[in-house]
Formats: C-alpha cells, sequence, structure tokens
C-alpha cells in the first residue's frame, strides 16, 4: 500500500522539476520522442479556405511538446489543417512524453536549439523570463485577436515576468470540487455548491460521513494552493513575492484557524488525517474529493456512480470578499525569442488556440481551450452529457462569482519553499509536531529557501 505521506512526496519531487496541473497527460504517455511530419496525420478534418499564399516565401517552423498519445494525435491533426490553410509554412513537430521533456528544454533554449513554438510548464515561466530567452507578446500584440478577451485571467505570474507577456495557455484547468452524487443523496445531503465556503462544506463533509460511514474528503490540504488561498481568503498571503528578498508569513491566527478547523474534521473522521490509496471513488468510501479539472477524464472512470462537480469555495466562512484562484495554465505556448518567424509563430499560436477546425480536433487534449469563443465553440460540439462537456462547463464556472481573482506569488526559490512548507506539514499532519512548531518551523524554512534563491 503506498502511503499518501508517500504519495505526496513523491507527486512533490516531480513538481520541482518542471510541472503543475496537466491536462490531458493520457496514462498511455510514452516517454519516447517522435518528429514525424505534421502531414503523416491525415484523420482531421477539412480545414477552412486557405489564406492566401502569394508572394509569401516558404517558411518552415519547428514546434515541440510534451503528453500521451491522444494529445500527440490532436495537435498533429491539427498541424495538418494549419498547413493546408497556411500552405506557405511547413511545421515539423517533436514531441515525448514528460520526463526529460523540461530538461532538454532548458538546454535547447540555453543554448541557441529551441524550436520556434513549444509547450513549457508554467512552473518555469518566471526562470525562462528572467534568463530572456522568450519572446514578449505584447510586442506583438495586435497581431493576437483575443488577448484582451485573455487578460482579466492573465494577472498572474504563470504568464507574465515582470511586464513582459511570456507565453500563451494551450489548455486551461482548475481545482474543483468532485463529490459523489449517489452517496449525498442516500445521506439526505444537498449537493456542494459554487456558493459554498469551506466551513459549510465541511458541514456536508461531517453530514455524509455521519449518514453513510465514509470520508467526507480525502484532505484539502494535499491540494497544490489550496492553503495559500484559505489564507489570502482571510485577508493574508503565504508568500510577498514583491519584497526584497521575498518573504513567508504563515505563523498567523489565520493559518491557526484553518488548521484548527481540519483537526476538528480528523477528530470526528470526516476527513481521514492519515489517509491512503484505500480512500477513494473507487473503493466507494469516498463523497467528496478536491481534483484538477484535467483528470476527471480518469475519475469518472474509477466508479460507475454519477459524479458531479462544483467549484471551490470562495470563503472560509461566508464572511468577507469572495476570493478565487482564476483557472491555471495547464501548459503554455511560448516561442523563441531568437526565432526567425515571429509572425509565423503566432500565427500558428492564434490557430492551435482560436481556430475553429484546430479547437474540434484539439477539444480538451491539451486542457479546456483558454479564450471563451473557444469554449463556446466547443460546447456546441460535445455531447452535454460527456465528461468534456462537463470540464468545460466547470472551468468556465470558476471565473464567475468572485469578487477578486488572485494567483499565489511565484518567485524564484517558491518550489523549494512550498516543498519546505510540505514537509512540516506533513510532520504535524502524522503528530510528528504540533501545531505551533509545524508554522513557526514552515516559516522559518520557507523563507530560507526564498533568500538562498533570491540573494
Amino acid at each position: 500500500m503506498v502511503s499518501k505521506r508517500k504519495r505526496l512526496s513523491i507527486s512533490l519531487s516531480a513538481l520541482l522539476v518542471f510541472s503543475g496541473i496537466l491536462a490531458g497527460c493520457s496514462s498511455s504517455d510514452n516517454g519516447g520522442e517522435s518528429t514525424p511530419s505534421a502531414s503523416a496525420s491525415s484523420s482531421a478534418a477539412t480545414s477552412e479556405s486557405p489564406a492566401a499564399s502569394e508572394n509569401k516565401e516558404p517558411v518552415t517552423l519547428e514546434i515541440s511538446w510534451w503528453g500521451g498519445d491522444p494529445r500527440h494525435k490532436a495537435i498533429q491533426d491539427a498541424l495538418v489543417l494549419f498547413e493546408k490553410k497556411y500552405d506557405w509554412i511547413t511545421v515539423k513537430p517533436t514531441f515525448s512524453g514528460f520526463d526529460g521533456y523540461g530538461d532538454k528544454l532548458t538546454v535547447q533554449l540555453s543554448t541557441d536549439g529551441a524550436p520556434d513554438v513549444f509547450m513549457f510548464s508554467r512552473a518555469v515561466s518566471q526562470q525562462f523570463g528572467k534568463s530572456d530567452v522568450l519572446l514578449n507578446l505584447y510586442d506583438h500584440k495586435d497581431k493576437i485577436p483575443y488577448l484582451a478577451d485573455l487578460e482579466p485571467f492573465m494577472e498572474s505570474p504563470y504568464y507574465k515576468y515582470q511586464d513582459k507577456l511570456v507565453g500563451l495557455a494551450a489548455g486551461i484547468t482548475a481545482n474543483v470540487v468532485v463529490y459523489n452524487k449517489k452517496l449525498y443523496d442516500e445521506a439526505n445531503v444537498p449537493y456542494p455548491t459554487d456558493d459554498e465556503s469551506w466551513k459549510s462544506l465541511g458541514e456536508k463533509w461531517s453530514s455524509v460521513h455521519k449518514a453513510k460511514d465514509v470520508y467526507g474528503d480525502a484532505g484539502w490540504f494535499y491540494m497544490p494552493d489550496t492553503f495559500a488561498l484559505i489564507m489570502k481568503q482571510l485577508g493574508k498571503e503565504v508568500v510577498d513575492g514583491n519584497a526584497t528578498p521575498p518573504t513567508a508569513v504563515v505563523n498567523t491566527e489565520e493559518a491557526k484557524k484553518i488548521w484548527q478547523w481540519t483537526e476538528g474534521l480528523w477528530a470526528d473522521k470526516s476527513v481521514a488525517r492519515d489517509s491512503s490509496d484505500t480512500i477513494g471513488f473507487a473503493s466507494g468510501n469516498l463523497a467528496t474529493a478536491l481534483s484538477a479539472t484535467s483528470v476527471l477524464p480518469t475519475t469518472v472512470t474509477e466508479t460507475q456512480d454519477p459524479l458531479g462537480f462544483a467549484t471551490m469555495p470562495k470563503t472560509f466562512d461566508g464572511t468577507g470578499s469572495k476570493v478565487a484562484i482564476p483557472p491555471v495554465p495547464a501548459g503554455l505556448w511560448g516561442i523563441d525569442k531568437r526565432t526567425k518567424h515571429p509572425e509565423e509563430s503566432i500565427l500558428l499560436i492564434n490557430f492551435l488556440m482560436s481556430d475553429p477546425d484546430a479547437i474540434k480536433a484539439l477539444q480538451v487534449t491539451n486542457g479546456v481551450p483558454a479564450v471563451p469563443a473557444s469554449q463556446e465553440l466547443l460546447k456546441g460540439q460535445l455531447a452535454p452529457e460527456s465528461i468534456e462537456a462537463a470540464m468545460v462547463d466547470v472551468v468556465a464556472r470558476t471565473q464567475q462569482g468572485a469578487d477578486e481573482y488572485w494567483s499565489p506569488a511565484q518567485p524564484l526559490g517558491i518550489g523549494e519553499a512550498n516543498a519546505a512548507f510540505t514537509t512540516q506539514m506533513e510532520n504535524f499532519i502524522f503528530k510528528g509536531s504540533d501545531l505551533d512548531k509545524f508554522l513557526s518551523t514552515a516559516e522559518a524554512e520557507m523563507n530560507a529557501a526564498l533568500k538562498a534563491a533570491n540573494p
């Protein structure tokens, strides 16, 4: 049996290399790298009429991405359509599994060997931005017609470095509440809604547990950024990314309020303190889980019971401003600053993000489309009861109803700081320390990690 603690440590190790919540990375993801011609994939539908190619010099673009077989096929299908529409442009794709992709891309960018267009993880946006290897897309904003529609949700370090726009979301994902409708019905407990507070959601967890002897939740604290979100909802930010060096503050009364509430849920067994892989929808002993929308197609295969989806709570106890984290990029498209073909590279990204035929080919293999018009287009193409339609719908709802859309600071060293916090959190969860020691030690070690990364 793999403990939740061990699984979390493994997940964090991967996160620190080149990670984030990923969309469309199928379980069939392979580590092998492929470099076929885009034209080798011929199952895509016919695209719109070709763009005028008179007096156009032939251009060859290179593009790379990571993923599994469904993503590889979908992007290749879209590239076939792109080449038909813009027939003076040839696209040479390279793709692989996730393992090793980020390390290779980093080397390519540092040695002037990167493709023109490439997918990268939001975890390295600040690193790449500081290295000044990415094209500033704001310098070409007149060529990106949907940019104004994205701006309200791009006030985030995932997209920007200082005043530069370094990437556009290949697709977006969000953390949401997933619940087992059958267990809630049998417990005679109302389904979670988009208007819950954390405390009201916790009350539903407790009610379902008492009625059905199942866990109300697998543990909110295992979801990235959730503690920082609840702290923000209580008026405190865990990390001040504008300070020199960036600073972390977690040893506060607000933090104690969060963890004391959680200790109450542990005490009545609504949430398992030392949970394991024996708890889940597949085991029939879990009523609710917090999940990234990118993994919902896998989640629904774990049970025959109907599942429902709600947005994350926007307040801790129903008071104060409603604060939400907007959807985050499951991956970003970036352009090498040294490309010889910036306009054609932007044309390719625009096509992948907003062309109707491309959206039809890609569906949700890169995550939910980031452009609102593309979301609406895809919704019209999906079966209403499909999990893909549910993904598009709940991600759209995460962009509604908040007073403030906020993203945690992402200064250099944040990965190491978050890892230090998680180590101390695990010690507390598994009774290796008390609450005061957990928070004071976590704060000290987070600040040490941030200071080391920002001398």
